[in-house]
Parts: structure tokens; C-alpha cells; sequence
């Protein structure tokens, strides 16, 4: 069950593929992506509780907001997420926030509050790269999902990915990691050993997207 509120960034903050040299966007189909089905919990929310989703929305509309119970479903989300932030509830949270005004201005408190955590990690991200400090790997740091529990533990999911290209072929290795703070974060991320993790082939479909 996932507890307390979370925001994730989605920007992809460097790219280690070049850009092909004939004008043509290289193309990738990424697990998870528009075209796969999966099952969410926001199907399952009351009247009230999905009508409190879709004010939400239209109030913070450069979010995603993500209805998720468990790990699995959230990541699934996460992969087919266009916005730079996603929002992620449990369907119990948006249930209670539905119901209970001053539950529903903490939550969303908290969830304003992971934003601007979110955007302070893109910002180093931004200076460590103006910086020549690129992450360890020429990694691509793909979503940070923050979380504060009802403790206000603060919790930092990261799912990161290195590209290469092999002839005519994409490879990717990819990971995830759980960190309790930013500099947690990227201390982690500085002793993964990429060349340890299973490289897997990107099957041509969806394209690449190389704006930072």
C-alpha cells in the first residue's frame, strides 16, 4: 500500500543516444508506454472522491495525478506519463481529502511542498551538467517520485536508465533506487554499477525524446 502523498518529475534530464545525423528521430518502444493497458485504482473511487480527482486536476493542470495502491501500479503509471510532475494518491487518501476539508489542505500542502523538492533536485541536475558533472554512467535520471508519509518521513523513489547504441540496435540497462533525502539520492546513484546490471534491447517504436 502506498502512504502518504508523492510527486514525481518525469523530465528526462540528459540523453546519452546521439541525435541521428540524417534529420530522422530515432525511435525506441519503452515498456509501459500509451498502448499498454493498466489497471488503476481510480476506476474504483467513489462519485465524491472522483469528482475531488477532477477538481484537482483542473486546479493544478500542469500535474499528472496518479490514483495507485500499490508499487506496481504506480511505476506502470509513471511509465506512461507525459507531464514533467505526476501526483500520486492512494485511492484511500483522495477518499478521506473527498470528505474531510482540513485532511484535504494538509495533503495537498504536502504535495506542494514535494513539488518544489522535486524542482530543487532538477536544479542540481542543471548545475552539476553546466558543470561538466554529468551523472555517473551518462545515466538519465528518467522519474523521482517524492513521498511524505503520515509521519512526514520523507521517502525519494528514482528510476534511472543508460542508453547505448550498438550497431543498429538501442541497448538499455536500467534501475531503481529508494533514498531518504537528495543527498542520499545522489550518493546512491553515484555507486550504482551499471556495468553489473543485464543490458536489454529497445524494441523500434515510440520516439525518443531529446529535449532537456
Amino acid at each position: 500500500m502506498i502512504q502518504g502523498i508523492g510527486v514525481t518529475n518525469n523530465k528526462k534530464y540528459n540523453q546519452t543516444v546521439e541525435k541521428p545525423t540524417n534529420g530522422k528521430a530515432a525511435v525506441v518502444k519503452k515498456a509501459g508506454q500509451a498502448g499498454d493497458s493498466i489497471k488503476t485504482a481510480e476506476a474504483d473511487l467513489s462519485d465524491k472522491a472522483k469528482a475531488y480527482l477532477e477538481k484537482l486536476k483542473k486546479s493544478y493542470g500542469d500535474y499528472n495525478f496518479i490514483v495507485a495502491d500499490s508499487d506496481e501500479e504506480m511505476q506502470g503509471q509513471l511509465k506512461q506519463s507525459d507531464r514533467e510532475f505526476s501526483v500520486i494518491f492512494s485511492s484511500e487518501e483522495l477518499e478521506k481529502m473527498a470528505a474531510d476539508e482540513s485532511y484535504a489542505k494538509e495533503k495537498t500542502q504536502g504535495m506542494e511542498k514535494a513539488v518544489e523538492l522535486s524542482k530543487a533536485i532538477a536544479e542540481r541536475l542543471g548545475i552539476n551538467r553546466a558543470l561538466g558533472q554529468e551523472l555517473k554512467g551518462g545515466a538519465t535520471l528518467e522519474h523521482v517520485a517524492i513521498s511524505f508519509k503520515e509521519d512526514q518521513t520523507l521517502s525519494i523513489f528514482a528510476q534511472l536508465e543508460q542508453l547505448s547504441e550498438q550497431k543498429d540496435k538501442i541497448m538499455a540497462r536500467r534501475t531503481s533506487l529508494n533514498a531518504s533525502g537528495v543527498q542520499d539520492l545522489f550518493e546512491k546513484i553515484d555507486r550504482i554499477e551499471w556495468d553489473k546490471l543485464p543490458l536489454e534491447e529497445i524494441q523500434t517504436g515510440d520516439k525518443i525524446d531529446y529535449s532537456v
